[in-house]
């Protein structure tokens, strides 16, 4: 059926979206009907009469496809001169407006009930997380008609910014301060390649090194803490005494029950990565990051490069010793399906679920040439304030204990068995975790500006940094001597989240940094950030830029303030995943120095 095109080029819905909304509607009905047939079981000695159960029966038709026959017949959508225009509602109506040049991600969504209609789940995002247009079911090339649309009315927008930009001179190659644009030619990847394809390997690598399954394990646990009252006394009771079986049997048998737990998990972990991830792909097309993934409902997310505020390198504990780390990107809209499933947004900026540390630097210079990413020598803040950094969970650590100790000491008999162990073993764990995540992050806490000035340098350097190599790390630790008074207190020249066999970029050959696939028309961005972390036991590196920060914000304490120690947050445009760089513990000096770059 094809879609109906009204008059002044309002749309309407594919008939498809009817059968959607009825199942959700379904969905939405079920626990009123569990109710129903539970009040009606309890209390089976009442007569309720046919007109009852007749008009409990009409009703509950009623609240299941009435509204979304009206909703269906009464919403329209409309690809108008400047924007994209929906009207819904029947006696209530609301009209939403989002312009072509303030779409900042374009989400499609194929489940396999949509598939044979070849229609899919349109989600238009714009700045901020509520101000998105979805269109339940549309055809597909849709996407691609506001793409070219958005396309348009940005280069219309940007005409004026692009004809007379201000130029800065890095390495003797222009660098303008306008917003970048990319023409087609200067794509990164060929039409017929994608930039990074994850094979079936690289998603099990995932899913056996994603902490996720520790949230399965508690979302299990709660779920079967729900149903506990609805299934049978005598399942629960039976369950519960083998459980208490085996931890009886010993420690073997205690040790090969949480081995079982853990291989479920990660089969579960395994599936759900395959239904995420499962025919992942990163192309580049023009201004845009297309990503196609997903097994049976098959999600293609387009994001525009200029609506990208953070780039975000993070590396579990898990995946530290396999040299692994994943890629995500901070936006400044939700990019979600429209399904409203955290998880969808979370992997609609998931760029590279998981790659090895060796090629992570490689594979960011060609999607993103704008942003340049590659090592620089980075200001540790953290080291030598680690005092700071670990005085807090030492105390209040400290402090449980003696209170536990005190009331057992004050009560004795209100602890009794296991519970004396219990208790301290649990604050012991809590603190000495929270122990050791400050530990790493006053290790890895940092700042490195890729200003012009810093990248003039290096440019500079090039050449002798082409014949360093990577068996002599002493002529790279010679090159960040080079840097001012300020930076030589502590500083490392050491690859963003990789080990020391890694090539830096900057030690690539002058022809491989030349190639024109690796530039843009607009050249590098300027005013950049890498900030270094930690967050608990992952360790992380977030690059952004100079436009995004909101503001800054200088903390310290009475007792810290004669000692120059302080505090500074910087929040920034971003709706999913780190919002803010926060320097927990750093010097005055290097305070004033984010101060000022961030707010020249």
């Amino acid at each position: 059926m094809t879609q109906r095109t009204e008059r002044n080029g309002w749309r309407m819905l594919h008939p498809a979206a009817l059968i959607v909304d009825i199942i959700d509607s379904i969905k939405a009905t079920i626990g009123f009907l569990v109710v129903f047939i539970g009040i009606r079981i309890v209390r089976e000695r009442d007569n309720w009469s046919i007109w009852i159960i007749i008009a409990i029966i009409v009703a509950v038709l009623a609240i299941t496809f009435v509204p979304p026959i009206v909703g269906w017949l009464t919403t329209r959508y409309r690809l108008g001169a400047d924007a994209l225009e929906l009207r819904t509602g029947l006696f209530s109506r609301k009209n939403r407006t989002i312009s072509y040049a303030t779409i900042h991600a374009i989400d499609s969504a194929s489940p396999v009930y949509l598939q044979p209609f070849g229609v899919v789940r349109l989600t238009v995002s714009s700045a901020g997380s509520d101000a998105n247009i979805t269109l339940t079911a549309v055809p597909a090339a849709l996407q691609l008609e506001l793409e070219s649309l958005r396309e348009r009315s940005r280069a219309t927008h940007d005409t004026d910014a692009i004809a007379e930009p201000s130029v800065a001179r890095l390495g003797g190659r222009p660098v303008t301060s306008a917003r970048v644009e990319q023409s087609d030619s200067a794509n990164v990847s060929p039409a017929n390649q994608p930039v990074f394809r994850a094979s079936v390997r690289d998603i099990l690598l995932f899913a056996i090194t994603d902490l996720s399954f520790l949230a399965a394990a508690l979302a299990i646990y709660a779920f079967a803490d729900r149903i506990r009252d609805l299934v049978p006394r005598d399942w629960v009771t039976t369950a519960e005494q083998s459980v208490g079986e085996i931890v009886a049997q010993g420690v073997r048998s205690i040790i090969l029950l949480a081995l079982a737990c853990v291989i479920v998990l990660m089969i579960v972990s395994i599936i759900s990565a395959l239904l995420r991830f499962y025919g992942f792909e990163v192309w580049r097309r023009g201004d845009d990051l297309v990503v196609v993934r997903g097994l049976f409902t098959r999600r293609t997310t387009t994001l525009p490069v200029s609506r990208i505020q953070t780039i975000m390198i993070r590396q579990s504990f898990l995946r530290q010793p396999f040299h692994l780390c994943s890629v995500s990107l901070g936006l400044s809209s939700s990019s979600s399906s429209g399904d409203d499933d955290d998880e969808s947004n979370t992997d609609s900026a998931n760029i590279l679920p998981v790659v090895s540390t060796r090629r992570v630097i490689g594979l960011l210079r060609e999607m993103l040439p704008e942003w340049d990413v590659r090592e620089m020598p980075v200001q540790r803040t953290g080291r030598g304030l680690t005092r700071y950094y670990l005085t807090m969970p030492i105390v209040l650590g400290l402090v449980a204990l003696a209170a536990d100790v005190t009331v057992m000491i004050i009560a004795p008999g209100w602890l009794d068995g296991w519970m004396v162990w219990l208790i301290p073993t649990i604050i012991v764990a809590v603190f000495g975790w929270v122990t050791a995540s400050r530990w790493l992050r006053s290790r890895v806490d940092g700042y490195a500006m890729l200003d012009d000035a810093i990248r003039a340098n290096t440019a500079d350097d090039s050449t002798d940094m082409a014949r360093t190599s990577v068996a002599n790390p002493t002529d790279l630790r010679d090159q960040s001597a080079r840097l001012t008074d300020s930076e030589q207190n502590v500083v490392d020249t050491v690859p963003i989240l990789t080990s020391s066999t890694v090539v830096p970029i900057d030690a690539l050959p002058a022809a491989v940094c030349a190639n024109p696939a690796h530039s843009t028309r607009g050249g590098v961005l300027p005013h950049r950030i890498m900030m270094t972390g930690a967050d608990m036991t992952a360790r992380f590196t977030l690059i952004t830029r100079r436009s995004r920060v909101q503001s800054v914000t200088r903390s310290t304490t009475l007792w810290r303030e004669p000692l120059g120690i302080e505090r500074v947050e910087m929040p920034l445009f971003v709706t999913n995943g780190k919002s803010e760089l926060t320097f927990l513990f750093l010097r005055r000096p290097d305070a004033d120095r984010l101060a000022a770059w961030a707010e020249a």
